[in-house]
């Protein structure tokens, strides 16, 4: 997984070799807010196969932004972002408190992008943008410990991977401060391995991992 991931980077960041320029080329950092939404939020049922609730509470996001013209003087950018997304969770909700002690950890999911944004200048210190990318998510998902006078049962953490897609728009103030909204969907599956008493057992699972994000950052 960790190869596939490092052969994705460096196909994102490759037409840095090759088209780009020393003239118009901006570098960013950014951190902000991550939302979740539609069932990466909801709760559901803790087991079974299928897509399911993630349980995933507002957490951050942060991450650094290439971007370049594609022509000389050109208002058409090619955009190469890597963002990393931390999201606790609660699972207590669909377990009874008087029963049992629920404790889980977060999600974390990485996802390499590569896409176009296209800058309109609508003052000298002020210019809007729009872009679409795609890539890869990468996600490791939170573990899950249940304990009561029965037992105990833990969920461990999985690795798993999608393609990926983000859309969003954001504004350019004084071509240094860079204020962003966006919207990040994928689908990874995850293969988890579930321990009751001592019996482990392997669930297969289609997480859809929705975030709505406002991130700030500077932009050089």
């Amino acid at each position: 997984m960790l190869r596939n991931i490092m052969v994705l980077l460096f196909s994102l960041y490759l037409p840095l070799g090759i088209v780009a320029q020393s003239q118009g080329m901006e570098i960013g950092l950014k951190i902000g807010a991550s939302f979740p939404a539609g069932d990466f939020a909801a709760g559901g049922s803790a087991g079974g196969g299928g897509t399911r609730g993630g349980f995933a509470e507002p957490g951050f996001t942060m991450g650094g932004e290439i971007s370049f013209p594609v022509m000389k003087n050109s208002n058409l950018y090619w955009m190469n972002v890597i963002s990393y997304h931390n999201h606790q969770t609660n699972y207590s909700t669909i377990f009874p408190p008087y029963l049992y002690n629920v404790t889980s950890g977060s999600w974390h999911i990485l996802t390499p992008l590569t896409g176009l944004k296209y800058r309109m200048r609508f003052a000298r210190d002020f210019a809007a943008y729009g872009f679409a990318q795609g890539g890869y998510m990468y996600g490791i998902s939170p573990e899950l410990q249940l304990s009561s006078a029965q037992g105990t049962g833990t969920q461990e953490t999985a690795e798993g991977g999608s393609f990926a897609y983000s859309v969003g728009m954001g504004v350019f103030i004084s071509d240094l401060v860079d204020l962003t909204f966006r919207y990040v969907h994928g689908d990874p599956t995850y293969e988890v391995t579930t321990s009751t008493s001592g019996e482990p057992t392997v669930t297969s699972f289609q997480q859809n991992t929705t975030m709505i994000q406002l991130v700030g950052g500077l932009t050089f």
